[in-house]
């Protein structure tokens, strides 16, 4: 089968989309099958065709989001004049295939929805508009267009596949498709990246110059991954636990970070919490692998490949009853869960792992078992495969 994607977002550009794209076309290549991705140029000087494990990579000529969805229907009519495409699978909330018109590639379409504008728009409303990204801003305000575009694609695709229960309960309500058409395919991880290190943890915790606890957020700093609930949480935890540590890992907009950490400031955690800033993928699992704890806090969250990635290191996490959290952290088992709004709540959670090693233990080792039985990206290649098919077969 020749599967072609396309995405704004792919590697090494850093995004949830992006990583979807990057493993889930390895994995199909890895079973045998033909892959083409179209994706956005890094910059002037990217080559506009590239490979990497058996996957070709077409870039348009242009950086820009807007020319990039111009683009898409002309190098897609060169890939099907060279030969033939079974399925064109694109991703929302990017509309990479906004353009493309169906009459003229005469071949089916499926839609991933990593998430629905709405649902990204819905934790928003608890940030102060000061603290908003650019990006951010543009989807507050323009939120009602994006949404109709959406809907677009959506309805005109012959077949939706959702990351989540939650994604596809909202995409059902929200944009009225028949429940026939969505195929419920979890992400995936890569399980042999995503593991335990021993030896890396001691460096980390070194580098770091931890001494107590360790706890881990890996995400972007923007106002939707609500940072502050989880610095007065560690406000709270820091009382009991002075010697912990809390790395946040990831980019972001200068102002939201700085503003960040003058709260740390002002809360009087300073000392206690880190931001790292960017991490390349290959260091990326040994921050993993030395945590105690693993928090996301977000405002909204259709899942969560940093939840994957934690848990298929055998850490707790903690994480935000939110979007389709729930369906892969069950409080007590394989993590926790708690309400973004309360971080007193967050704060008893952390206490608790903290204080019950051999729980937290126990909850990260059923967390890695869970995720190798459920959520390796061949077994998600082969579940995606299946719609394919059906989608084929219609």
């Amino acid at each position: 089968m020749h599967v072609c994607f396309l995405s704004q977002e792919f590697y090494p550009i850093p995004g949830g989309a992006g990583r979807y794209v990057f493993e889930l076309s390895k994995s199909l290549a890895s079973l045998g099958h033909k892959v083409t991705i179209i994706t956005k140029a890094l910059n002037p000087s990217s080559k506009e065709k590239d490979t990497f494990s058996n996957v070709l990579v077409l870039r348009a000529k242009t950086s820009s989001s807007s020319l990039y969805l111009i683009e898409v229907p002309k190098i897609l009519e060169k890939v099907k004049r060279a030969e033939h495409i079974d399925i064109i699978h694109s991703q929302i909330p990017f509309l990479s295939d906004l353009f493309v018109r169906k009459d003229k590639i005469n071949c089916p379409i499926v839609e991933t929805v990593h998430s629905l504008t709405v649902q990204e728009v819905r934790g928003l409303k608890y940030e102060p508009i000061t603290n908003l990204s650019p990006y951010e801003l543009r989807l507050f305000f323009a939120w009602p267009f994006l949404s109709l575009l959406e809907a677009k694609v959506i309805h005109r695709c012959d077949s939706v596949i959702t990351i989540s229960k939650s994604t596809a309960y909202e995409t059902i309500n929200f944009h009225h498709i028949h429940p026939s058409k969505l195929n419920l395919v979890y992400l995936g991880v890569d399980t042999h990246v995503f593991r335990e290190y021993p030896e890396s943890s001691e460096f980390i915790r070194e580098k770091h110059r931890v001494n107590g606890p360790l706890l881990l957020y890996v995400g972007r700093l923007c106002a939707r991954k609500n940072l502050i609930t989880l610095l007065h949480a560690i406000k709270q935890v820091v009382k009991k636990y002075s010697s912990l540590k809390l790395l946040i890992v990831g980019g972001g907009g200068k102002n939201y970070k700085q503003y960040l950490i003058r709260l740390a400031d002002i809360l009087g955690i300073k000392d206690n919490v880190s931001f790292v800033g960017y991490v390349p993928d290959e260091i990326l699992p040994f921050y993993y692998s030395a945590c105690d704890i693993f928090l996301l806090s977000s405002w909204h969250e259709s899942l969560g490949f940093v939840l994957l990635e934690a848990m298929s290191s055998a850490k707790p996490v903690i994480a935000s009853n939110v979007g389709g959290v729930p369906e892969i952290v069950q409080n007590g088992v394989t993590g926790f869960t708690f309400n973004p709004n309360n971080h007193l709540e967050l704060a008893q959670k952390i206490i608790l792992l903290i204080e019950d090693s051999n729980l937290a233990k126990r909850i990260g080792k059923t967390a890695r078992k869970y995720i190798l039985n459920n959520h390796d990206w061949r077994k998600i290649a082969r579940r995606t495969l299946s719609v394919y098919e059906k989608t084929i077969e219609r």
